[in-house]
């Protein structure tokens, strides 16, 4: 039983040697091979494992291997094939990524936004998202205010006295779709539930849904994304039962989808 035990672990010992890459030529059948840079010291990592400093001279097995050279933000990440016929030095160049290789997997994104119609009145809300050649987003605005929600409207033929004095209540809940045009520039375009309520007060201290400035029912929404590295700014028009309209800023970050 003992033997038996030591044959089996001689077997995955020497499977995890034959995966990894071999720092000398102990491993039989390793290849040498030269990982160079135009500058001295980059670092080198090859199968997710720290190997080095160019130029780095080092023993791998034979086959496919992910190798990845850096310099703080520059960076080359190659999958190179050792085989009998390699050539034994390998030329890496790191450089910065682009704003297309950044965005080229997809972004998913969240923004702060602000809103002003000519009511007048504001709101603020958030908008999440995620978005490669297509996407989709969630956004929610408020005024902080929500007596709207339960206002009353006039009695037919009533009479009442105001103060003069009034509120409003400002409350929308959309979702659509994106679309990327050209790597950072994206059209979105979506609808969902809105409301804009103005009440008036009365001398009993009553509040009434002042008819002719509220209206309740589906917000549409269309406009602009643009993002950058790490950085996104969001243009909307936004309109409640196309009877109101306002303009929506956003801005927000980014981060590159896994």
């Amino acid at each position: 039983m003992k033997r038996f035990l030591i044959i089996i672990s001689l077997f995955f010992i020497s499977l995890t040697a034959y995966s990894q890459v071999a720092v000398n030529d102990s491993i039989p059948g390793s290849k040498k091979i030269t990982i160079s840079t135009y500058i001295v010291g980059d670092s080198v990592r090859i199968d997710d494992k720290y190997v080095g400093k160019t130029p780095l001279d080092i023993f791998i097995m034979p086959g496919k291997h992910n190798v990845e050279v850096w310099r703080d933000k520059a960076f080359d990440i190659r999958e190179i094939e050792i085989t009998e016929e390699s050539k034994p030095l390998v030329l890496f160049r790191p450089k910065r990524e682009t704003l297309a290789q950044y965005l080229s997997k997809g972004v998913n994104f969240i923004t702060l936004n602000a809103a002003y119609s000519l009511a007048p009145q504001m709101s603020f809300g958030l908008t999440y998202g995620s978005v490669r050649k297509y996407g989709w987003f969630v956004s929610v605005m408020s005024d902080l205010d929500f007596y709207g929600f339960t206002s009353k409207g006039f009695t037919e033929g009533g009479i009442i006295t105001l103060t003069g004095n009034d509120r409003t209540t400002r409350f929308s809940l959309t979702g659509g779709a994106i679309i990327n045009l050209d790597r950072c520039v994206c059209l979105r375009a979506g609808a969902g539930f809105g409301m804009r309520v103005r009440e008036i007060e009365t001398i009993e201290n009553e509040w009434y849904r002042y008819d002719k400035n509220s209206t309740v029912g589906v917000d549409v929404t269309l406009g602009c994304l643009f993002n950058l590295k790490h950085l996104t700014i969001s243009v909307d028009m936004v309109t409640t039962n196309f009877k109101t309209i306002e303009g929506k800023l956003g801005l927000g970050f980014n981060w590159r989808k896994k």
